[in-house]
């Protein structure tokens, strides 16, 4: 998903020629910046409550559905457009989100209209912000020319963020929480993704390893038998014959089968 929203936004950038003023980097926000009231103190509170809410989730699936835009107005700042991606959440993002801010709200800011309210969420991967109506409408002209992105992603992880920075980050793949360094470390990102790509394999009805193995051992286990039976032919007679051929059929089809399956990975 990471990689498809920023190819995205490559693609906006050099389309529409944005300036460097506006470059963004692509997310999903779930509970929006929520800043603890007493600094450093309450600090330490929000990343082990951030880290014990995120494990008790299990790795969550969501949706795009579309391309779209929305006006962001704020009382300091003139209304500006930002253009997005639609998301559908299932029920458990949206309980996580509301655990979130249940918990949080007690010692933390949280934003006075987006996260007061369960229910009063539009999940959104934002692509661009800060744009001039014009350019949103450039911008939306282009993405009507690309596919509709309407896949199936999995949350991999929740960011927790201080001043723009990774504060602390929890994978729901590893069941595990990171640091900085090691939110950033692409060598555990493989690993995530590995547990993630196992997921989909499993969704799909490949089991992956023990499957593999039953196949292949069958695809042995039919050759031995066909050998042995076309070695006793002479014994046994036309029938005989026929049994072996049949089980050398087997074999081809069970082996055929699990190098398909592996070649597939």
């Amino acid at each position: 998903m990471k990689y498809e929203l920023k190819s995205l936004t490559s693609y906006i950038r050099r389309q529409v020629k944005l300036g460097r003023g506006v470059k963004h980097v692509p997310h999903i926000s779930i509970v929006y910046n929520p800043t603890p009231s007493q600094g450093r103190r309450y600090e330490k509170r929000l990343i082990s409550d951030f880290i014990s809410i995120c494990s008790k989730y299990p790795l969550m699936e969501f949706r795009f559905n579309g391309y779209g835009r929305f006006r962001n107005s704020s009382a300091r700042e003139p209304a500006k457009d930002v253009a997005m991606v639609k998301i559908d959440v299932p029920e458990s993002i949206l309980a996580f989100r509301w655990d979130l801010i249940c918990r949080l709200r007690d010692y933390c800011e949280l934003h006075p209209k987006f996260d007061q309210k369960r229910n009063d969420y539009s999940p959104h991967a934002t692509l661009a912000l800060n744009l001039k109506p014009q350019t949103c409408d450039r911008i939306e002209n282009k993405l009507r020319q690309l596919p509709p992105p309407q896949k199936h992603y999995y949350l991999a992880r929740a960011t927790l963020l201080k001043n723009s920075k990774i504060l602390c980050e929890y994978d729901f793949a590893l069941r595990k929480s990171l640091n900085r360094a090691e939110a950033l470390d692409k060598r555990k990102m493989r690993q995530t993704l590995a547990v993630i790509g196992e997921r989909i394999e499993e969704k799909n009805g490949f089991r992956t390893g023990f499957q593999r193995n039953v196949l292949i051992g069958l695809g042995l286990g039919s050759i031995l038998l066909a050998g042995l039976s076309w070695v006793s032919q002479g014994l046994f007679g036309l029938n005989a014959m026929v049994s072996s051929l049949a089980l050398l059929a087997c074999s081809v089809i069970f082996f055929y089968s699990a190098l398909s399956r592996r070649k597939s990975r």
